[in-house]
């Protein structure tokens, strides 16, 4: 627009007087220019990348047992709010680390977390807090446990590792009722699901109860 606006008013010389100054400073400005905005994308990626890495377990890409804090310390400035907690455990985990190794075993780890996050992610948020202890936060009424558990078990009987032929997990839900702290929810959940895994080790003649 400049130049045409100069074509059409002023003279030769100095149009080419004034090209020959804007010319240089705005290829310097855009370098400069370019370069900071460089150095803002560079800072924003490197901020996602440690704010990723913070929330986020390695082994599985599932939130981490810092995220899981975060989220219940957020719920308990609700106290009105229906929560529904669930909590899951490996059923012998610890036995494939012993005999097939821990390779194997965070396969087990790796499998479990895509069959709960398959079921539960679009109910909630889905949490590694331990070496195989999961959590998943629902903020409202979940489905009944027998659904839930209905949609887990048949990812669980569909999975298949290279290194593990199957995969059993123990599941826990339980929704808040009025004047539950979410302590106590968590914690009905838990015993929920170590109530279902010590049965899970009666049943398949376990006499240890073990990860």
């Amino acid at each position: 627009l400049y130049i045409i606006a100069a074509l059409a008013t002023q003279t030769s010389t100095y149009i080419v007087y004034n090209l020959s100054n804007i010319i240089p400073y705005g290829i310097i400005s855009l370098i400069v220019s370019t370069y900071l905005m460089s150095i803002k994308v560079s800072r924003y990626l490197l901020e996602r990348k440690n704010k990723f890495l913070s929330e986020s377990d390695q082994l599985t890409g599932l939130l981490n047992r810092n995220s899981y804090e975060q989220h219940i310390a957020k719920l308990k400035e609700d106290k009105d709010k229906v929560i529904s907690i669930a909590a899951f455990d490996i059923n012998g985990l610890k036995l494939v680390n012993d005999n097939l190794g821990h390779q194997a075993g965070d396969e087990l780890i790796k499998g479990a977390a895509d069959c709960i996050s398959g079921v539960f992610n679009s109910y909630g948020h889905v949490y590694r807090t331990g070496g195989d202890e999961f959590m998943v936060i629902i903020e409202g009424l979940a489905p009944t446990s027998d659904e839930l558990w209905a949609e887990l078990e048949k990812r669980t009987r569909c999975w298949k590792g290279a290194l593990v032929s199957g995969l059993s997990l123990c599941m826990g839900v339980v929704t808040s009722k009025p004047g539950d702290s979410i302590e106590e929810v968590i914690s009905k959940a838990d015993k929920l699901m170590y109530s279902y895994k010590e049965a899970y080790y009666r049943k398949n003649d376990i006499k240890e109860r073990r990860s």
